[in-house]
């Protein structure tokens, strides 16, 4: 229970710990970061995370999943029309986020293909072809 006696819903406890994820991912990365200091973080237990997202992987991809929403939705708000602007500013956080998921890369040399592939995607869903 919060301070005011309401019961977090699922849904709200799961932006919670997505809140709390990132800050714990940004500090540490994906192997570095454990769901007991997620957990920790968000004031839940470890086996509720669990229940939340199944695994650990399982959370960054949601965080990342996250992030990639609120980026479309600050193109969208912003009303930037596609004239190769909103292609450019995606194309040139693609390239970042290629260094990181490239081989040699932060998050494929931890061993995480699948994220990267899942990165992939969803920067390709960000502008369209």
């Amino acid at each position: 229970m919060t301070q005011t006696g309401h019961r977090m819903k699922a849904s709200e406890r799961r932006e919670a710990v997505l809140a709390a994820a990132v800050t714990e991912f940004a500090a540490r990365g994906l192997a570095g970061t454990s769901t007991e200091d997620v957990a920790r973080r968000a004031g839940i237990s470890q086996p509720y995370l669990f229940r939340l997202f199944p695994t650990k992987k399982a959370l960054f991809l949601a965080l990342v999943e996250r992030c990639f929403r609120q980026v479309a939705a600050a193109f969208e708000a912003a009303g930037i029309p596609s004239d190769g602007l909103v292609e450019t500013a995606v194309g040139r956080l693609g390239v970042c986020a290629m260094a990181l998921i490239r081989p040699d890369g932060v998050l494929a040399a931890r061993g995480s293909t699948h994220v990267a592939d899942y990165v992939r995607r969803l920067a390709g869903e960000l502008v369209p072809a």
